[in-house]
């Protein structure tokens, strides 16, 4: 065995390893921040937690499915948009209007 080519392969996989070891530790880095990072905003209510949603792609940011996960948020709820029954909400104002005009109305009269 010749000790320069010994040395030279041990120096190699010394190169490897710390590589290695730098990658790993990022991805520790990452996880942790994501984890305490999840953990500190559940106390948001969930219209909150919607907003905080990246849709933009880019290779730096977070897919949306694993964003949900770590704010634990369905997916699908991001998408829903409800739907408002504008004749039911007009008559829900008009009873709102003569109840503060008129506010010793039962519910009876208001509603007539």
């Amino acid at each position: 065995m010749e000790p320069s080519k010994a040395v030279k392969e041990y120096k190699e996989e010394l190169v490897k390893a710390q590589q290695q070891n730098e990658r790993l530790t990022t991805l520790v880095g990452k996880v942790t921040v994501e984890k305490w990072l999840a953990k500190k905003l559940k106390s948001l209510d969930s219209s909150n937690l919607k907003q905080l949603v990246d849709f933009k792609p880019s290779s730096s940011s977070l897919s949306v499915n694993y964003q949900c996960q770590l704010l634990s948020i369905n997916r699908s709820g991001l998408y829903y948009k409800p739907k408002t029954n504008d004749t039911k909400q007009t008559i829900k104002n008009h009873i709102t209007k003569v109840f503060e005009q008129i506010p010793i109305y039962g519910e009876k009269k208001v509603h007539q």
